[in-house]
This record gives structure tokens, C-alpha cells and sequence, in this order.
């Protein structure tokens, strides 16, 4: 069995090539040099990649190696509720339907985990 790091690096290997044509095809060069502003805003992105979908992969893959893949799913499905939270930090308003959402996720969760007590 490969590594967390290993294996992330393998699948970002395989959508690298798919990234870089889609720079090309959505004419990023003549942004970059066109757009003052665009090589900061690349950074940007490149500061939320290796943070965020990188390292994300990374520890998810560790989580799988050490879990369930019933809980470590569960960890996905709070993803929208984490991102409610941080959309508060902003300012952001949230409305009833959004809470309803939020229950609705975290029964879910609930009750897949609580199935696989009772199997495991």
C-alpha cells in the first residue's frame, strides 16, 4: 500500500497535464501579461491549491488508511456545514433552509455511522 503522500501525488500527477491544457485553452498567458493584477491572483490560487486540495488529499488519504471508508465519508458530508460556518465569519447571512440542510447532513451522518456500530 502506497503512502498518503505518494498516493496524492500520483493522482495530482494524472490531472496536472488536464490543469496546464486548460491554462492554455483559457488563454492564461495573455492574461498574465495583459492583467497587472493576474500574477498576484495566480498566486492566490496557487497558495489555495498546495493548502488546500493538496494537503487536503494528502490527510485524506492518511484518514482512509487509518479509518473506515464509512467514516472517513463522513468527514465529506460535513464539508457543507464547515462552509456555512466560515461563510458566518464572513458576514455572510444564513437562512432557515440552510440550517434544515445543515440537520439534514448531520442525521445522515448519524445514522451511516450508526448502522456500522452495529455491524462492526
Amino acid at each position: 500500500m502506497l503512502p498518503a503522500t505518494a498516493t496524492a501525488a500520483l493522482a495530482l500527477t494524472f490531472l496536472g497535464p488536464l490543469g496546464a491544457a486548460g491554462c492554455v485553452l483559457s488563454d492564461l498567458p495573455g492574461t498574465l501579461r495583459t492583467d497587472p493584477n493576474a500574477l498576484r491572483s495566480l498566486g492566490y490560487v496557487a497558495v489555495l491549491a498546495v493548502l488546500s486540495s493538496a494537503l487536503s488529499l494528502i490527510l485524506w488519504n492518511a484518514l482512509l488508511k487509518r479509518t473506515s471508508a464509512v467514516w472517513a465519508s463522513s468527514v465529506t458530508y460535513l464539508m457543507p456545514v464547515v462552509a456555512i460556518g466560515w461563510g458566518l465569519l464572513d458576514g455572510e447571512p444564513i437562512s432557515g433552509i440552510q440550517f434544515l440542510m445543515i440537520g439534514s447532513i448531520l442525521s445522515g451522518v448519524y445514522l451511516v455511522t450508526a448502522s456500522e456500530r452495529v455491524r462492526g
